[in-house]
């Protein structure tokens, strides 16, 4: 690390440094478990997102919070099969 903050304070230089964790999650994210997962994800974000926007400030009924819990236990499935 040293080596990097010196070439950066003598001649201005920005560097980048990959190491072995990040080699790894890149190969993690590349699998198509992991792509799958993340557009499942996606697809569940967009819609409790559009369901928050729709519902807007008013009270929620027991029905929305369950939806909406339900959704948010699903997301919370997913990204632990990312793990």
């Amino acid at each position: 690390f040293a080596d990097l903050v010196d070439a950066k304070r003598e001649f201005g230089w920005t560097t980048a440094a990959v190491t072995p964790e990040v080699a790894y999650e890149i190969e993690m994210q590349s699998q198509t478990r992991f792509v799958l997962a993340q557009r499942v994800i996606d697809v569940l974000l967009t819609s409790l997102r559009s369901i928050q926007i729709e519902l807007g400030n008013q009270v929620r009924s027991p029905e929305d919070l369950e939806v909406m819990d339900g959704m948010e236990r699903l997301i919370s499935k997913w990204r632990d099969e990312q793990t």
